[in-house]
């Protein structure tokens, strides 16, 4: 899986989950079009069992890179 770190004036940041198959530009691209305010801020890969998520790695196509203890913990609280 990948995921992106999406950083928002109202709520924070979120993570948004995709398949490999989607490009991390591709998912920011359609975000940021409808909602400009919205900025990505990490991007990587990730990969998740029934206790855990392991966040790694960096999008070369946004130039992001993971934090991966921020983005685990982001990301597992979300899914708890």
């Amino acid at each position: 899986m990948k995921y992106i770190i999406f950083n928002s004036p109202k709520i924070g940041e979120f993570p948004i989950i995709f398949p490999l198959s989607v490009s991390h530009s591709g998912i920011a691209g359609s975000i940021t079009s409808e909602h400009p305010d919205i900025k990505p801020v990490r991007a990587g890969y990730l990969e998740m069992d029934a206790v855990s998520v392991i966040c790694y790695g960096a999008s070369k196509s946004l130039d992001l890179v993971s934090n991966t203890g921020e983005d685990n913990q982001l990301i597992s609280n979300l899914l708890k």
